[in-house]
């Protein structure tokens, strides 16, 4: 700084090294924000993983009890039970999925897409229960329950894809959003 007649000039390298630090300080500010939001969206993928994980293993476990409920090996408590527990895990893992603040359009498909096992779960529960009341013939039934669980399997897998598709693109929006400055939508 020169000092002339009471008035402070500032030297271009003093301004200069003010800009320059607070541009960096602009910059380690939007550095510490997109890697608290990435933690916090790697903690959201690691939910996620832990109920499509809770969710798979009940509807197995829901599928498998169907065929024994069917087959009258299992009664209506213990199959009521498992549909519980199928019911819970879901709306756990929608939860989750609810929590997708950017990759809107995909989260709305990936809701469609577990409605669409539901179906599936209902029709395959209708044939148990047929199975279980009216006797039908075990070789129909054995093919119709085998049919369902692909159906499923197809479905469970469709959505799995649509889920991993809307974690990256979750990801990716969020952190441009954080580096150009924009505020997060609020859906």
């Amino acid at each position: 700084m020169i000092v002339e007649l009471g008035v402070t000039i500032l030297t271009s390298s003093v301004i200069s090294a003010g800009i320059s630090s607070f541009v960096s300080w602009k910059m380690k500010n939007k550095e510490l924000i997109v890697t608290l939001k990435l933690e916090e969206k790697n903690t959201w993928i690691n939910n996620i993983n832990q109920a499509i994980r809770e969710y798979n293993s009940s509807l197995t476990d829901y599928s498998s009890s169907l065929m024994k409920y069917s087959l009258n090996e299992m009664d209506k408590n213990e199959i009521a039970n498992n549909l519980i527990q199928c019911n819970n895990s879901k709306n756990s893992l929608i939860y989750f999925i609810f929590q997708c603040e950017y990759a809107v359009d995909l989260r709305s498909e990936s809701i469609d897409l577990i409605n669409e096992i539901t179906n599936k779960v209902n029709e395959q529960r209708e044939l148990a229960v047929k199975g279980n009341s009216e006797k039908i013939d075990y070789q129909k039934l054995h093919e119709g329950m085998a049919n369902f669980e692909l159906d499923i399997g197809k479905l469970n897998f469709k959505f799995t894809e649509k889920l991993g598709e809307m974690v990256r693109v979750e990801k990716i929006i969020m952190t441009n959003n954080i580096i150009e400055g924009k505020k997060q939508n609020p859906t």
